[in-house]
């Protein structure tokens, strides 16, 4: 009996061990997939690739872009140009994530930088950017 009690606690830790592996395992890779997504966003624009970018915001930013040239003119307009940049906090509920990264544009100026994103059919898209202190 005192046998099949210690062999249970066992299987307990270890299955306990298991669970917490596992959701810090998934964790890291829906954390991954959102600043996948938004290095791949901020590449878009450093690369004036303003296609790509379009086609990596959820459809609410794409239509206030309207289109490539809308987030070329909306970006330029604002002297935003990134040249290198850090993301240092990611949190994510459910279908959505925010991304607070460091930002360096061509100019040299750093700034702060919000991204919101949207899980829509499997994809991590932006759905709204804030530049802080531009």
């Amino acid at each position: 009996m005192k046998k099949a009690i210690s062999i249970l606690f066992i299987l307990l830790v270890l299955a306990g061990m298991g669970f917490l592996a596992f959701s810090s395992g998934t964790s890291y890779l829906a954390e991954q997939g959102v600043r996948d997504a938004g290095d791949a966003y901020l590449e878009a624009l450093k690369t004036g690739d303003f296609a790509t970018a379009f086609t990596l915001s959820d459809p609410t930013l794409q239509s206030q872009f309207g289109d490539a040239v809308g987030v070329q003119s909306t970006y330029a307009g604002r002297g935003f140009f990134p040249d290198e940049w850090s993301f240092h906090e990611t949190s994510i509920n459910g279908d959505m994530g925010t991304l607070q990264a460091s930002v360096t544009i061509t100019s040299g100026q750093r700034m702060g930088m919000i991204l919101d994103l949207n899980k829509i059919e499997g994809d991590w898209l932006v759905s709204r950017v804030e530049l802080i202190g531009s």
